[in-house]
């Protein structure tokens, strides 16, 4: 089975690397990233809200868990839940409810929701 799998991951590297070559490079969305990589001030000037798009992947990344990609996952969909329903009962806290979300799950799980045993 090792074999088997070795090979697997041998042939999808590269279509996954030209997939995200292609995304980067043909997208408005890869030009927005290659942007704020390249001149975070500039893109913000252009009216990008860039500060805010990392602010919200780090707590994505702090909801799920560092090193787990369904963490990551699963983080980005609890933090869009929880922003939507708290636009929907509390428009003004909206942005509110998602750190309280963060904080809750920094004190009950400090790894995060999805963290990988050592």
């Amino acid at each position: 089975m090792q074999p088997l799998y070795t090979l697997f991951i041998i042939a999808i590297g590269p279509a996954i690397d030209f997939a995200l070559w292609l995304m980067l490079n043909r997208t408005g969305s890869g030009r927005m990233v290659r942007a704020a990589q390249m001149d975070r001030v500039m893109l913000d000037a252009l009216g990008a809200n860039v500060g805010l798009i990392i602010v919200q992947a780090f707590i994505i990344v702090v909801i799920g868990g560092m090193g787990s990609l369904w963490g990551t996952f699963w983080g980005s969909v609890v933090h869009g839940q929880v922003h939507s329903f708290g636009i929907l009962i509390f428009p003004g806290f909206s942005l509110f409810s998602v750190f309280a979300l963060m904080a809750v799950i920094l004190i009950v799980q400090l790894q995060g929701l999805f963290v990988r045993p050592l």
